[in-house]
């Protein structure tokens, strides 16, 4: 049981003497603690014993293992240090679950001690993991029992969040300690890459709604404590062989997806660095590092930059995977994005007119990629000065993407938008206005009344209507 965060001060001032010196950090390290009496009585004997301070403690109990921070002389009449009593626990939940509980127990060791979805715990990957480490058949109703065994000896408990319906295991940082520090060297490449796969298991694909956007926070959280615990395992196969687990980039794209676009930049600004290191600049994986790193750089705020990385980047993409790899396409297609955004339509519409042809030979004319492309030399088309040009492109377009990916995809919707759009710019502004009304009911439909994209059709549609009226008041006036 945990005492409030003022006895366990007030407990450390009783023992330890009311000097400011001793209590330096003393909240501090009640915090470490948990709070928990009996660490609180062992942090105290133990600094007594050795005339440290709070501060000098703290030190010590992020440098050292735990089983060598206990006092020689147990205080209070306890009769077992703090690693030992968490040890009977977890082999009585051993016995209880026949080993799983040690093995539900490494992986919490990996995450965020205040809040691991339970979900994780019987992801694909966890239930694999299980399997192979204990020899047998493992299920999602053991794991669930292994959670339930934890929490009846009280080394987990569980919570529902209150934003979502989500259950919680909170798991006490000190068991996390004792936990990770009995690990053997040889399982903690495979506990990481199993965390880091259940992570990825649980991640919603669009992270929209309250709940899914929740559960992404709670997911780069515990992302964020497993690079921190287990770091150096991610940039390595489980077989040792240099590699980033997709873990790392999938958490750098899930916040700038919800409009975190700074922070994202900084996270791959951190990755690469580690990517240099470890990988190598030549490496696959570095080399999408950077690619990541100027597409952000560009989302907050500097296209002049992207642009200027990208072109870096194709430099040595084309050197190292050659100039028909898709990834070579996709970094030739981001560099002509990024010129546009940075002021030079006319050059865009240039670049994505000389990627086509490579992009239909290497993907066929149906690929999604192609159909981007196509996209996207219409659009920068237009902005460089042809609005009959594009109009016409996407008049084009519209039929192969109704093709390949259906009427009700964003991308169809989309298009259908700039080719009204670019219908009223070219001067059919009776054109511009009916297209907008045929899209807005399958705007409302697909996205609903409040999305920014059935906002914008609905003030299109007022816009191209207005055309009309004055084109028409124009005329009645002459």
């Amino acid at each position: 049981m945990c005492s409030p965060p003022e006895e366990a001060h007030a407990y450390l001032a009783g023992k330890l003497g009311d000097t400011a010196q001793r209590l330096d950090q003393a909240a501090e390290l009640a915090a470490d603690l948990g709070h928990l009496p009996i660490a609180l009585a062992q942090a105290a004997t133990y600094i007594l014993d050795r005339n440290l301070t709070c501060a000098t403690y703290r030190t010590r109990l992020h440098q050292r293992r735990l089983d060598r921070l206990h006092p020689d002389t147990l205080p209070d009449e306890q009769q077992q240090a703090v690693t030992e009593t968490w040890a009977l626990s977890i082999t009585q939940a051993d016995a209880d679950t026949d080993q799983l509980a040690t093995q539900v127990l490494r992986l919490a060791a990996l995450l965020d001690a205040n809040g691991i979805p339970a979900d994780l715990f019987t992801t694909t990957a966890a239930l694999t993991h299980y399997r192979q480490t204990l020899d047998r058949d493992v299920d999602s109703d053991d794991a669930a029992d292994a959670t339930r065994a934890l929490y009846r000896l009280g080394l987990a408990d569980t919570v529902s969040d209150p934003d979502t319906d989500l259950t919680l295991v909170r798991v006490h940082a000190l068991v996390q300690r004792v936990v990770a520090e009995a690990t053997p060297h040889g399982q903690q490449r495979g506990l990481a890459h199993t965390a880091a796969d259940a992570l990825i298991q649980l991640w919603p694909y669009i992270e929209r709604d309250s709940h899914a956007a929740r559960l992404g926070q709670l997911l780069r959280t515990n992302t964020t404590t497993l690079t921190a615990a287990a770091g150096e395992h991610l940039w390595h196969t489980r077989d040792g062989e240099p590699d980033a687990h997709p873990l790392l980039f999938l958490a750098g794209r899930s916040l700038g997806e919800i409009g975190l676009v700074a922070a994202a930049r900084d996270h791959f600004q951190r990755l690469l660095a580690t990517a240099l290191q470890t990988l190598g600049p030549d490496h696959p994986d570095t080399l999408t590092t950077r690619h990541n790193l100027a597409s952000w750089r560009g989302q907050a705020g500097d296209a002049a930059g992207a642009a200027r990385a990208f072109e870096e980047l194709l430099a040595d993409v084309l050197r190292g995977l050659g100039p028909d790899h898709p990834n070579t396409l996709t970094t030739r297609h981001n560099l002509a994005s990024w010129r546009g955004q940075a002021g030079d339509a006319t050059g865009a519409a240039q670049a994505f007119e000389e990627l086509l042809p490579d992009v239909l030979r290497g993907l066929g004319p149906d690929h999604p990629n192609t159909l981007t492309t196509r996209h996207n030399l219409a659009s920068w088309r237009g902005q460089a000065g042809d609005a009959t040009g594009a109009a016409q492109a996407f008049e084009e377009l519209l039929p192969d993407v109704l093709r390949g990916l259906g009427p009700d995809h964003p991308n169809t919707l989309t298009t259908r938008h700039n080719l009204a759009s670019w219908r009223g710019q070219a001067g059919d502004a009776t054109g511009a206005a009916q297209a907008f009304e045929e899209l807005l009911p399958d705007r409302l439909r697909v996205l609903g009344p409040d999305h920014p994209n059935t906002l914008t059709t609905r003030h299109n549609l007022a816009y191209w209507r207005g055309q009309v009226d004055s084109e028409a008041r124009g005329t009645e006036a002459t």
